[in-house]
């Protein structure tokens, strides 16, 4: 009898164990790879420029424009589908234009600072391009 017991007892554990141990684990699985990626395109910059033309911009990619010496800044975008939200700042975090929900644009962004600025673009659900740029 002892030995019946002693196997149940086993049996109960290993299913607790096994329950826990999946249940558990769930939320550190990675299922991303399944999903549709959030960005699906490329992207390239350097001091001068950042571009990039997407199949899929769902999240917030960035680059720095080094504008010493430079008047302005020239933003293109042009998408399909969805839209973007850019910012783009200086070092210090003070905001030198920002824009939400668009779709097509070609704005000069005159610039009176000397130095780097930080260019942030956010798809929301887009498919198209964009390029930023010193004038």
């Amino acid at each position: 009898m002892k030995r019946k017991t002693i196997k149940m007892i086993q049996a109960v554990m290993l299913i607790v164990l096994s329950v826990f141990l999946l249940t558990g684990c769930e939320e550190y699985l990675d299922y991303s790879r399944y999903m549709e990626s959030d960005f699906d395109g490329s992207k390239y910059g350097d001091d001068a420029s950042f571009n990039a033309i997407y199949k899929t911009l769902d999240r917030t990619i960035s680059n720095t424009i080094d504008v010493n010496g430079y008047t302005g800044i020239i933003v293109e975008i042009d998408n399909e589908k969805g839209t973007v939200d850019y910012t783009i700042s200086d070092s210090v975090g003070n905001i030198v234009a920002t824009r939400t929900g668009v779709t097509k644009e070609r704005q000069e962004i005159p610039v009176n600072y000397s130095g780097f600025l930080k260019v942030e673009v956010t798809g929301n659900k887009a498919r198209g391009k964009f390029s930023i740029r010193r004038q």
